[in-house]
């Protein structure tokens, strides 16, 4: 069979995403995405159907859903959000007006106020290719534009955010106060006001045999010693 020559019927499913079309001459003379049509029914099923819902070998963990059960930002679109599931599959989501971008702090749509607020990175650039990117929307996240495109990572730290330089997640100041160091029993951070109205980070470690309780924020005795 040539790969001109159709192997089923007259329309069928040439791929997860693609219908194709023959004529009784089993010639393909035609094909088409299902995203392109519809977005909101990017797979193809049964016998070129497009639909919402993948057939199960075509289901795939999504590169942009670094955890699960939560919406994360599609980084190319600032008018979609991806809802990862579970099983870490992905569903598009999209803006519900054109004036509405997608705010993955508070997982939900926001008005957009400016141009800045709609941070996209076309990871299929060249330019922005083998480059990781802080999402400065929520700085929790970033993208790294590999060869097949974006993928999305999530600092474990509640308090950490991501570092472009350093290629890592580190604590950053977001409010006054003391913080734990992670993967230390007796040091914090200490984040104080500065005359510029920012936040300063200062690391300390708790003095005598006293140990840092991350539910207080205080440097107390330990109990266990």
């Amino acid at each position: 069979m040539s790969a001109n020559e159709c192997n089923a019927d007259r329309i069928y499913c040439g791929s997860c995403t693609q219908v194709v079309v023959c004529n009784y001459n089993k010639d393909i003379i035609g094909s088409f995405d299902c995203g392109a049509i519809n977005p909101k029914s990017p797979y193809c099923t049964n016998k070129g159907e497009c639909s919402n819902s993948a057939q199960p070998e075509c289901i795939q963990k999504s590169d942009l859903c670094p955890t699960t059960n939560k919406f994360y930002p599609v980084p190319q679109n600032c008018s979609e959000s991806v809802f990862c599931d579970s099983e870490k599959f992905s569903t598009v989501v999209s803006s519900p007006s054109s004036a509405h971008i997608f705010n993955s702090k508070s997982q939900s749509w926001s008005l957009r106020q400016s141009v800045d607020d709609c941070f996209q990175i076309d990871c299929m650039s060249a330019e922005h290719q083998n480059k990781w990117y802080a999402y400065k929307p929520n700085p929790r996240l970033s993208i790294f534009c590999g060869i097949y495109g974006a993928v999305t990572f999530e600092c474990d730290g509640i308090y950490d955010v991501f570092n472009e330089s350093k290629r890592l997640c580190e604590f950053s100041c977001a409010t006054e106060g003391n913080f734990p160091v992670k993967g230390s029993s007796n040091r914090y951070y200490s984040c104080l006001p500065t005359t510029s109205g920012g936040l300063q980070k200062f690391e300390y470690s708790c003095l005598g045999t006293t140990v840092f309780n991350a539910k207080t924020m205080l440097c107390e005795n330990n109990v266990g010693a």
